[in-house]
């Protein structure tokens, strides 16, 4: 496919995840798939949860119509985006136990890496410089660990308009460039209908000058499938006998959720609460709480994730050592906690 046709890909995801926001937007209101207003969150009147179920249609649908799958372990991918997708939806309509939710995303990660082909996580690459440290027998185990975390880990980010769908395509358009050097044409055209279909969310999601709050959000259906693709391809392209980067450059691409998730579920567990527990102790809270209005807070976000994207492909362009990559990325952890630290320390300040 050239490169003309994938670009007419992606606007054609846009375009149809588009058409069925405006198509499910009523029926939604209709049948109680809404959010709500209340407790931690900021809109005052109840928004429909349709942006998931349409860019997940847009994008099975743009396969099929397509045929942009060539390998069964994508096979794998859309089975683990339709399980999801409908265990989200269930989730917005009755609000699952994180037990069971939790159980659930395991036994959908399990059968994707089991029976459709996605590569456990082998290796890790030579992060101290003595070599690739393979995992061995703790391959699968890891590889689940990673699913499912970020998984959970995109949900919990999902807590400003655009925030999420943000973050994913800076992701997305990530691993497409990696992709598309490396010659992996199918995992190309695949990224690139998931950031049309992302896109096309997004323009119902941002707040924007000429639209105060978002019309729809993403709901769990939307953003357990966007942490799920996400991991899906940070795995796929950084295992196998030819991967396009190496996995610390995924780990960049990837950082702020996953640092943010890691500073939530550590918070919580020190005080004594459930991981799943809500609490405002994201960094988008911090931003806010210190005075950044949530469309400055949201551009603040996805220019530091923009940010450390870019170090992570230009580590990869220009071959940095993944030892150096590995201790640059344990200084940005420090870095990213003493920043949160001043952040929360300023919002104190003004309250």
């Amino acid at each position: 496919m050239s490169m003309a046709a994938d670009f007419m890909l992606g606007f054609l995801a846009l375009l149809m995840t588009a058409l069925f926001i405006l198509i499910a937007y009523k029926p939604a209101r209709m049948v109680g798939l809404v959010d709500y207003p209340g407790g931690r969150k900021q809109h005052d009147a109840p928004v429909p949860l349709c942006g998931g179920p349409a860019m997940v249609t847009a994008f099975l649908l743009m396969v099929l119509m397509f045929q942009a799958v060539p390998a069964t372990r994508h096979i794998g991918l859309l089975a683990g985006v339709v399980s999801l997708a409908l265990l989200g939806m269930v989730d917005d309509y009755r609000d699952l136990p994180a037990g069971k939710r939790l159980l659930a995303q395991v036994l959908v990660a399990f059968t994707c890496v089991e029976y459709f082909g996605l590569l456990p996580l082998e290796n890790l690459g030579d992060l101290i410089g003595l070599g690739d440290v393979y995992l061995g027998f703790a391959a699968l185990p890891f590889a689940l660990f990673c699913l499912v975390g970020f998984i959970n880990a995109f949900n919990f980010i999902d807590g400003v308009d655009g925030l999420a769908g943000g973050v994913a395509v800076v992701a997305l358009v990530s691993f497409a460039v990696l992709a598309l050097v490396a010659g992996r044409f199918g995992a190309f055209d695949l990224l690139t209908v998931l950031i049309g279909c992302t896109t096309g969310f997004l323009f119902f999601n941002l707040r924007t000058h000429w639209r105060a709050r978002a019309s729809v959000f993403l709901g769990d259906c939307g953003s357990t499938v966007l942490g799920f693709v996400l991991c899906w391809f940070a795995i796929d392209l950084t295992q196998g006998s030819q991967p396009a980067m190496a996995p610390i450059i995924a780990v960049w691409i990837l950082a702020l959720p996953v640092m943010d998730t890691v500073n939530v579920v550590l918070s919580r567990v020190l005080r004594g609460h459930g991981p799943f527990v809500g609490s405002r102790d994201h960094l988008h809270h911090a931003l806010m709480m210190a005075g950044y209005s949530p469309r400055q807070t949201v551009r603040i976000i996805i220019v530091i994730a923009a940010a450390l994207a870019g170090v992570g492909l230009l580590g990869h362009r220009f071959t940095v050592a993944e030892p150096i990559m590995c201790l640059g990325f344990v200084g940005l952890v420090f870095i990213y906690y003493a920043c949160l630290s001043l952040f929360w320390r300023t919002a104190t300040s003004k309250c």
